[in-house]
């Protein structure tokens, strides 16, 4: 008989085999960015692990580091030597483990690329901006030169740390200068372009010249490029006087200047060119000048008439523009007998107050403003003087000059019985001077006008 041998064996044991490390992305991971690995765990039911990098749990800031989970972050500058090994233990038996190597490689550098939106013809002592797209890297910083000179020179012309180039004063010899952008991440990276430095070209400028001394419309020449408008404001009439006090001058009316792209502007616009303000008659205000306007574009304020004499007669404010009018002068006092003052000029001349009386002797009124925007321009009307004698009217200018006239001078006052007249403002939009004493009148105030330049 054959005895058989009987060995028992232990059921339900269970045997970890090694664990296999499966890295779906590629094992080179440049710095500063992450990598998802992943283990494999078989015959085991707890199939967490423990990340190590070099032998290190977690990793840490040189070689990098790695979460719970797998998720490896690399340094931020490539370590020595640049490869690290990436290791999962098996938690449910730390003998077991397998690894991979990363590679830490550098931000791959493209070359810089440069895109110039203008044209590369510049002409001398104007300025270009020129603009540099890095790409592949945090740091897109770069330095420009010209013709291999950081920042250039006054002789092939000067770059700014932000790409503003200005040409030089005069062409340089060669004409063509070579603009560089160097990568400040990678100073082995650049890129350029020519630009060609050229002398200003003179060309005439045709011309058409409109002028509204009365509202009207304005028709769009064919072929216009661009309109230069200038509009000013009527005069504010001076103040009338029915007592010993002067009459307050009338405020100039504004001036507004601009230029318009033609192709802004309408086939036809509207002008409206504003009336001077009438002198008030004894005892009464001075009338506002009106506004002048070129459509909804452009409007330049009226001034404001002088105030009647009572104990003073003010002046008129002077009117709103780019460039304010004058403002005008204030009557002179009952009390004192002082003469007025003068009218104030920025885009035209405010008329002068009326001379004032204390009841013994008249005085003469005040001067008119100074014609605006004119160096030396003419000064204003003079102030009448005692006796009575009226005030001088305000110095005008020519139609094509869009400048305020100077305004008109204030009345003269007497010792008794009734003032002087004040003069009229000068044109364009001048004030009137105010009257001077009992039953005398302001000075018209002088018209606007616009004027409108088309350029083609």
């Amino acid at each position: 008989m054959v005895r058989r041998r009987f060995v028992p064996t232990l059921m339900g044991s269970s045997q970890i085999s090694s664990i296999g490390i499966s890295v779906s992305p590629p094992t080179n991971v440049t710095v500063g960015t992450s990598q998802q690995f992943t283990a494999t765990i078989v015959n085991t039911s707890n199939t967490n692990v423990t990340w190590q990098v070099n032998g290190i749990t977690g990793g840490n800031a040189t070689i990098g580091t790695i979460s719970a989970s797998g998720l490896y972050t690399a340094p931020a500058v490539i370590p020595n030597p640049a490869s690290v090994t990436i290791t999962a233990i098996s938690q449910a038996d730390n003998t077991k483990s397998a690894g991979t190597t990363a590679t830490i490689v550098a931000v791959a550098s493209n070359p810089v690329v440069i895109s110039i939106s203008p044209p590369i013809n510049v002409t001398v002592a104007t300025s270009q901006q020129f603009n540099a797209t890095v790409l592949n890297t945090a740091n897109t910083a770069v330095t420009w030169q010209v013709n291999g000179i950081t920042g250039g020179n006054a002789t092939v012309g000067t770059i700014s740390a932000a790409g503003l180039y200005t040409a030089p004063a005069a062409v340089p010899n060669p004409a063509a200068v070579t603009v560089t952008a160097i990568s400040q991440a990678d100073t082995s990276k650049s890129a350029g372009t020519t630009v060609t430095v050229v002398a200003v070209v003179n060309i005439p400028a045709a011309v058409d010249v409109q002028i509204f001394t009365a509202s009207g419309t304005w028709n769009k020449p064919a072929g216009a490029r661009s309109v230069q408008i200038a509009v000013v404001g009527g005069g504010g009439g001076g103040g009338g006087t029915a007592t010993i006090a002067g009459g307050g001058g009338g405020g100039a009316g504004g001036q507004s200047t601009n230029t318009f792209a033609a192709s802004i502007l309408g086939a036809s616009v509207a002008v409206t060119v504003g009336g001077g303000g009438a002198g008030g008659g004894s005892g009464l205000p001075g009338a506002d000048g009106a506004a002048t306007s070129f459509g909804t574009s452009l409007q330049a304020g009226g001034g404001g008439g002088g105030a009647a004499a009572d104990t003073t007669g003010a002046g008129g404010a002077g009117g709103s523009g780019t460039s304010n009018g004058g403002n005008g002068g204030n009557g002179g006092t009952a009390s004192s007998g002082l003469a007025g003052t003068a009218g104030a000029g920025l885009a035209g001349g405010g008329g002068g107050g009326g001379g004032g009386n204390n009841g013994t002797f008249g005085t003469s009124g005040g001067f008119g403003g100074a014609q605006g925007f004119a160096a030396g321009g003419a000064a204003g009307g003079a102030g009448g003087g005692p006796g009575p004698t009226a005030g001088t009217p305000g110095t005008s200018v020519p139609a094509n000059t869009p400048s305020g006239g100077s305004g008109g001078g204030g009345g003269g006052s007497s010792s008794a019985g009734s003032g002087a007249n004040g003069g009229a403002g000068g044109s364009y939009g001048a004030g009137g001077g105010g009257g001077g004493r009992t039953a005398s009148a302001g000075g018209n105030g002088a018209p606007g006008i616009a004027v409108v330049t088309t350029y083609f």
